[in-house]
């Protein structure tokens, strides 16, 4: 492959800016940059409103104060000003703006910025020379409360359904066991535990996480977390089959009842997972139906292991044979 001849190449530059033709293509060119730098020149000594969304940070909050409600966690702000002002803003994230906590609690435990505290953290983020038109929120009252938390269980109140073919293969489960609660007075000792609000999830046929479920809300109580994620495990269940033996009960003494067939085939679903376990069953035939002088005996099929569902079985009637025995041969 041959290489390009970069000197060649030059010179074909050079000779075209020397023609008339190419110089009038430069001069194009630097009008064409003095007429931008001269657009954003005048654009951004114009007066321009913009509207942002600052991260708030609320620094330094002691270890053992938790606040009774949630802090903000952004300010929205409507400022005015010169384009040069927000240049900086116009690309990248936001900057936080960070304020201490010490700064604005009061001796009561309460976190408190006014409106005019608010615009004047405005100013200093964004300088001197902006307007603030509006802020949203347009003050922050915060409770706190430096109480020991009481852990207690949660409890998920959840009405969970699956379709014909699934079961819940678990014990449905959220990404934490307890709640810390907090209040600004004593927690009632009769508090011994809190629930998710009744939520129904149905016709389920794979495993369901479900984000955010709302704690079920005690008046003068913070709950932390205050949502939980919860945890629905479902899994599909699968045809199995066996060939069950027939055994005769309540036969007396001197007797023997042979079923025709002596055995029943039993259709069942079990979970995919538990496929492998030999699953025991019981079938049956009664003697009594006997003494009633049906022509065919009823078979009754019983689960004796867990775990198996829809049960069926054939045949659900047999012929028989009835033996007499010579007690004294037995």
């Amino acid at each position: 492959m041959a290489t390009p001849d970069l000197s060649s190449f030059s010179q074909k530059i050079k000779a075209l800016f020397q023609s008339a033709r190419g110089r009038d293509l430069l001069l194009y060119l630097l009008c064409v940059v003095a007429a931008t730098f001269i657009w954003v020149f005048l654009t951004l000594d114009d007066d321009i409103q913009k509207d942002y969304e600052i991260p708030l940070i609320i620094t330094d909050i002691p270890k053992d104060v938790t606040p009774l409600s949630a802090m903000p966690e952004d300010i929205a702000v409507s400022v005015s000003g010169k384009g040069m002002a927000f240049v900086k803003y116009s690309w990248g994230k936001m900057p936080s703006m960070k304020v201490p906590f010490n700064d604005f609690v009061d001796g009561n435990g309460v976190f408190r910025m006014s409106k005019t505290k608010i615009e004047s953290w405005v100013h200093d983020y964004f300088g001197a020379n902006i307007t603030v038109n509006a802020t949203r929120p347009d003050s922050i009252v915060v409770r706190t409360t430096d109480r020991p938390g009481k852990k207690v269980p949660l409890i998920i109140n959840v009405d969970a359904t699956t379709d014909a073919l699934s079961i819940i293969s678990g014990r449905i489960s959220a990404n934490v066991d307890s709640i810390m609660l907090f209040s600004a007075g004593r927690i009632p000792e009769s508090i011994m535990s809190v629930s998710t609000i009744k939520f129904r999830e149905s016709d389920l046929s794979d495993s369901l996480y479900v984000k955010g479920v709302r704690l079920q809300p005690v008046d003068g109580i913070t709950m932390i977390p205050a949502s939980v994620d919860v945890m629905i495990p479902v899994e599909p269940l699968i045809a199995k089959k066996k060939t069950v033996n027939i055994n005769v009960v309540n036969v007396p003494r001197g007797m023997r009842i042979i079923p025709f067939p002596y055995s029943v085939e039993v259709a069942f679903l079990v979970p995919m997972s538990k496929y492998s376990m030999d699953y025991k069953f019981n079938a049956t035939v009664d003697y009594h139906d006997v003494v009633s002088g049906i022509n065919t005996l009823n078979v009754n099929v019983t689960a004796e292991s867990k775990g198996c569902y829809n049960v069926s079985f054939t045949p659900e009637k047999v012929d028989y044979v009835v033996e007499y025995i010579d007690n004294q041969q037995e």
